[in-house]
């Protein structure tokens, strides 16, 4: 199944998380807890070519 992790470079709580991702596109954004509010051009940039890839 694709997975999109987009990771705030400022939220360092869930950075292990990222060792998970192994085979997923992983996209760090210069943000916090709230990447989709706090860097929502670096969001859109890196989710709306993933939906469009993936939309089927």
């Amino acid at each position: 199944m694709p997975t999109l992790l987009v990771c705030g470079q400022r939220e360092t709580r869930f950075m292990p998380l990222r060792a998970f991702a192994a085979g997923e596109q992983v996209v760090d954004t210069p943000a916090g807890h709230a990447v989709d509010l706090e860097a929502a051009a670096a969001f859109n940039a890196a989710t709306c070519p993933f939906l469009r890839q993936h939309r089927e």
